[in-house]
């Protein structure tokens, strides 16, 4: 691992997210006619809909006097077809956050062609709104299959939980502490034992893990087929074996920062099955399974919660051997950052 001192260096780079990807902020249900305001990788961001409905993501404050365009409830910015006024001496901006009217000045002010609102690229899939953490996206928005896959029969959930983004992600590579904190949940007690995790595969932008069990000699004695999958920046992929009658359920995460100390996290848990075999899936997770997962949700929160700070957190731990999957995501979140810095 690096140094300390480099360490919190990266990590003061990294706590707010990793630059220039594609993040899900919000379920699109949540953003209807009105403009919205909400808080993502330490900024106050506002959203609003054009006139064909595509989303737009400006930063909440009008470059006139500073007022927040999401301040009011009943005197939120006015959206006008495809231009954004703010309320308070309604200038009014396009879709790329230029200013095209100004009451009150004469309409050939040069500060007209000065003044711009902070925008950020915003797409519309699979039923969240994606921001890019950047400015000119250098990469395609990549949707995680599952989501948008109809074959696939799955249900969401959105949370905020207060921690740092990477202190979640830590808890995700770290699948070995089900056995002792969700050691009653349905879920475990239907899996093997597994005791030992190891890395099968690993690029710059992912690796995935698998669990087995060994005995005292390290003999491999059971095994999983797919393990977890990390990729940046945010997405995992947990297969959990036997967790519902039929076999196996297929947990899809994404963590997306608030700030330094709250993130906003969104769960799929699904199957890909038809016919009757979804009609039963669906029933069993409105009847049992959703409760179960809940409070296997829960206790992450809780523990996460009270660990404290991301900087303080990291600093007094001691990673053991059975840290490796902690120990390859850290390195490889270490190694984007580096790159962006780099290019």
């Amino acid at each position: 691992m690096v140094a300390t001192a480099e360490r919190l260096r990266v990590l003061h780079g990294l706590h707010l997210g990793l630059p220039d990807y594609w993040y899900a902020i919000l379920p699109s249900s949540d953003l209807g006619n009105r403009p919205l305001g909400l808080r993502r990788f330490g900024q106050d961001l506002v959203l609003w809909r054009d006139s064909i409905g595509h989303p737009h993501i400006f930063e909440d404050r009008c470059p006139h006097r500073g007022a927040r365009f999401s301040a009011l409830a009943h005197a939120q910015g006015r959206i006008q077809g495809d231009t954004f006024a703010c309320w308070y001496h309604g200038w009014t901006f396009d879709k790329s956050g230029a200013c095209v009217a100004m009451p009150y000045e004469p309409e050939d002010t040069p500060l007209k062609r000065r003044v711009q609102v902070h925008t950020y690229p915003a797409e519309e899939r699979a039923g969240y709104i994606w921001m890019y953490w950047g400015q000119s996206p250098t990469r395609p928005l990549v949707v995680p299959f599952e989501l948008e896959d109809s074959r696939w029969c799955g249900f969401r959930t959105h949370v905020i939980w207060r921690t740092n983004w990477l202190n979640i992600l830590d808890n995700l590579s770290d699948p070995l502490h089900q056995y002792t904190l969700h050691a009653r949940a349905y879920t475990t007690r239907r899996r093997p034992p597994f005791n030992r995790v190891r890395l099968v595969e690993e690029s710059d932008e992912h690796l995935r893990l698998v669990q087995y069990q060994a005995d005292r000699d390290g003999s491999v004695l059971t095994q999983e087929d797919f393990g977890f999958e990390i990729r940046l920046p945010n997405l995992l992929r947990v297969e959990l074996l036997n967790a519902a009658p039929g076999g196996n359920v297929r947990v899809v995460m994404m963590m997306t920062p608030i700030d330094a100390e709250n993130t906003w996290v969104s769960f799929f848990r699904g199957r890909q099955v038809s016919g009757f075999a979804r009609l039963l899936w669906t029933a069993f997770w409105h009847l049992f399974y959703r409760r179960a997962v809940y409070r296997v949700a829960a206790q992450d929160k809780e523990m996460l919660t009270m660990m404290g700070s991301l900087a303080e957190t990291r600093l007094r731990e001691h990673l053991a051997s059975s840290d490796v999957g902690v120990i390859h995501l850290r390195k490889l979140m270490y190694r984007a950052f580096e790159r962006k810095q780099h290019e």
